[in-house]
């Protein structure tokens, strides 16, 4: 069995669990219905905080329709009838409703409703399965280490974020879409990624940010490039391939931009007359409250307490990085260091900068902008965090072991939690 048959078999193997913990829990959430007679029922019962889901999809479907998923089936069946809903990008509803009719032509009795969760619940799922697979390839093409690989990827499959990865989120399809484009352009193949990224804008509007990857790459051709002609073409090929990303949510932008601006029918909103009508912008500040340092109350300290170990994890990547080679980070890895910098390998290597660089950066920006509760599932498609935990993970010795027993129990056991909260409509989401 190669490589990746071993890890997609893995990232099946931790989906049929979920489903199992899934199941398990709608058992006990409806066994006054099943086993009405059983002694002390109504102590064994689990009752969800919010049980309206139960009017959307009928049981146990409805248990998989907590927090944002409630607003993605809502987009799949209707479009976007409210402003705030544009918060919510459109390619994983939009697939999920093109594949519903095969779902009912499977079982006729199913409504379009359960046709449609059961489609989100698909495509989640599967793309899970080929994300697992593609940060594999990609953690070969650019750490060019198996055992970092096959490790990497299967934290992945162990992630804490595991609710979200097998329900009507889009974690597993941007997840899938960003290690593809990033995998792509490891490759060389920069204009198929910027295609690739270019959907994943339409997934998730923090796909804007691999097109740092077109730029540090224009950086390093002008450090070695030895002709003006050499940069030129690189410029101009950088310019377009981000153009290409950035489509995907400009086009997004624009279809609110028409709604709620251009339509005779709607009144015209404040964000309209803006410099840069972004409707993104206005609706996660307006609606969410997000925005810089928006979240730094002291009511908020709970959320920054369930998110502080993805936050001290992905700070410490960053940090060990550093430790490796202050000058090298200092330089951006653009110009020659010390010779002791050639002989690192793995997460520590050169290659790996421009991860480290991505993951610096979204770890500030999701600490001071957003709901910072919601990093463990924002970093999911991070390759840098679980380069560095499997990096921690093969020390040999007890500081391997350690390192291993800490990350399983935070993983499994902050996954498992997760599973239960969610599926019983309580926070974090």
């Amino acid at each position: 069995m190669t490589h990746v048959s071993k890890v997609a078999l893995v990232a099946t193997l931790s989906r049929a669990v979920v489903a199992v913990l899934w199941i398990l829990i709608a058992a006990l959430s409806n066994i006054a219905t099943w086993a009405p007679t059983l002694p002390y029922v109504q102590s064994i019962q689990l009752r969800p905080y919010d049980s309206s889901s139960s009017l959307l999809a009928p049981f146990p479907l409805s248990l998989v329709l907590s927090w944002d998923a409630v607003y993605f089936l809502r987009i799949a069946e209707t479009g976007y009838p409210f402003e705030q809903f544009n918060a919510f990008f459109p390619l994983y509803p939009f697939l999920a409703q093109q594949l519903s009719p095969t779902i009912t032509a499977i079982v006729p009795s199913m409504s379009n409703t359960a046709a449609i969760v059961a489609a989100a619940l698909l495509l989640s799922n599967v793309a899970f399965v080929l994300a697992a697979c593609m940060l594999f390839k990609l953690t070969q093409a650019v750490l060019k280490n198996d055992n970092l690989a096959f490790t990497s990827a299967v934290l992945f499959c162990c992630s804490p974020s595991a609710i979200f990865m097998s329900s009507l989120y889009t974690e597993s399809s941007f997840a899938l879409l960003a290690f593809t484009g990033m995998y792509l352009h490891a490759k060389k193949c920069d204009w198929l990624a910027s295609l690739v990224w270019m959907a994943g804008t339409t997934v998730r509007s923090n796909g804007i940010a691999f097109v740092g990857f077109f730029f540090y790459s224009l950086l390093k051709t002008c450090m070695h490039a030895k002709s003006f002609r050499v940069i030129g073409r690189k410029a101009i090929a950088v310019v377009i391939q981000t153009l290409v990303v950035l489509s995907g949510f400009a086009a997004f932008q624009y279809y609110g931009y028409l709604l709620y601006c251009k339509s005779e029918d709607s009144l015209k909103r404040p964000w309209c007359d803006a410099n840069m009508p972004l409707l993104y912008s206005f609706v996660q500040k307006e609606y969410w409250n997000n925005g810089f340092l928006r979240y730094w109350t002291l009511s908020q300290l709970p959320n920054f307490l369930l998110a502080s170990p993805m936050l001290f994890t992905s700070l410490s990547a960053v940090a060990a990085y550093w430790a490796s080679s202050p000058s090298r980070f200092i330089c951006l890895n653009l110009i020659a260091t010390p010779a002791r910098t050639n002989g690192l390998t793995g997460f520590l290597s050169n290659d790996a900068f421009p991860h480290v660089i991505l993951c610096l950066a979204l770890t500030v920006y999701c600490a001071t902008c957003m709901h910072v509760q919601i990093i463990t599932r924002f970093f999911t498609s991070m390759p840098c965090v679980y380069w560095y935990l499997a990096h921690l993970c093969l020390r040999r010795g007890d500081a391997g072991k350690s390192a291993r027993k800490w990350v399983l129990g935070w993983f499994v056991g902050y996954g498992c939690v997760g599973v239960v909260l969610f599926s019983l409509f309580f926070p974090p989401a």
